[in-house]
């Protein structure tokens, strides 16, 4: 009696390439998705396993390894809005021409692009914009992600992810707020200062959600925006609610140059975020919450 062995392998696993993956968004995109997706990085020096792209020089970027296979979140960028507006030619060399060169070439290998952009493209905002507003610039990086936008929009099928403020427990705000309550040291909150505030879990799950169902959502522009325009002092607060913080904060204002590279207040919606991460997006709190349930030893943050 002849006996059939199954030889049948377990299908390959979408593939994604992190491009700016040592970024903040980046490293968390990678450790969260890293066990659904089969995921690649790169960082300008190439190291510990990552592909090399130095956007100074991204004609030497080994563009052989993108195949139409890839997915690629383009995260790496000057993200810092003052060293835009003091220094814009290297910020246009960073966050114009190296990606759009990187981009074309990655396109021509048949590859799909997910590229973060801003909500400074939408600019200041008193009521909810979605992805339908005009865009209006506000300062130097915004300007300079606004180009990029429109060179992809125009030359290729990729994808436009406009961040609001992407917080965790990682992000700049929340580790500055962990360090002072570990010094014993009240915060100081820049105010005023409004973002529709996105967890980083929904950023990942957007991410995940694009890699392996590109052809369910079709959305050019999408903007990722929490369901809240809160200001720094809600965030902090949220944070302090998790954490069991009951002590005092001081509040600084920010100087008219501060202003100048960044909105005061953008308030954004999107008609898309909820159908592609198939719920309505998640509150900071419970966001927070989310992650301290996660941590080994979440003991270690209450007090």
């Amino acid at each position: 009696m002849n006996t059939t062995v199954s030889t049948a392998e377990t299908p390959a696993r979408p593939r994604l390439l992190i491009a700016g993956g040592g970024s903040y968004v980046g490293t968390a995109c990678h450790r969260a998705l890293r066990n659904i997706l089969e995921v690649r990085r790169t960082t300008r020096e190439g190291v510990s396993g990552t592909l090399a792209l130095d956007l100074l020089q991204p004609a030497k970027f080994a563009y052989a390894t993108i195949t139409a296979k890839d997915t690629i979140l383009f995260c790496a960028a000057i993200s810092s809005p003052e060293v835009c507006g003091s220094n814009p030619s290297h910020a246009h060399q960073v966050n114009v021409a190296g990606p759009a060169y990187f981009l074309r070439q990655a396109t021509q290998q048949g590859a799909r692009i997910i590229f973060l952009s801003s909500d400074t493209v939408v600019g200041p905002t008193e009521t909810p914009a979605d992805e339908t507003a005009a865009p209006n610039p506000h300062g130097n990086y915004a300007c300079l992600k606004r180009e990029v936008e429109d060179i992809l929009l125009a030359d290729s099928t990729a994808k436009i992810l406009r961040l609001s403020l992407v917080v965790s427990l990682y992000d700049k705000f929340t580790s500055y707020l962990r360090k002072c309550l570990r010094e014993n040291q009240p915060p100081a909150l820049l105010h005023p200062l409004y973002r529709n505030a996105v967890h980083v879990s929904d950023v990942a799950a957007v991410i995940e959600r694009l890699t392996t169902d590109w052809p369910s959502h079709p959305a050019r522009i999408i903007h990722a925006a929490g369901p809240r325009c809160i200001s720094r002092i809600g965030l902090a607060e949220q944070y302090f609610e998790s954490v069991g913080y009951n002590g005092r904060y001081l509040i600084q204002q920010p100087d008219a140059k501060f202003f100048a590279q960044r909105p005061e207040r953008i308030v954004l919606c999107s008609r898309h975020l909820a159908g592609i991460l198939g719920r309505e997006p998640r509150s900071i709190a419970s966001g927070y919450k989310l992650e301290l349930a996660q941590m080994p030893n979440p003991d270690s943050e209450k007090l």
